[in-house]
């Protein structure tokens, strides 16, 4: 049914209306707000910087 709309943005590079799946991972989803995920992501990989740069200094 939806086709053409899907065609026409992949052929406009345009992921608005294609078809993205979520992938395994979506049961380990949770619902929160957008910024609390964002914020989650950001401390976590501030986490591992660090780590990564502690172990390339030692």
């Amino acid at each position: 049914m939806t086709r053409d709309i899907r065609q026409a943005a992949a052929k406009a590079n345009s992921p608005e209306y294609m078809s993205l799946w979520a992938g395994q991972g979506l049961r380990l989803a949770n619902d929160q707000p957008a910024a609390s995920t964002v914020k989650q992501t950001i401390d976590e990989a501030s986490i591992f910087v660090q780590r990564f740069l502690t172990m390339r200094n030692s």
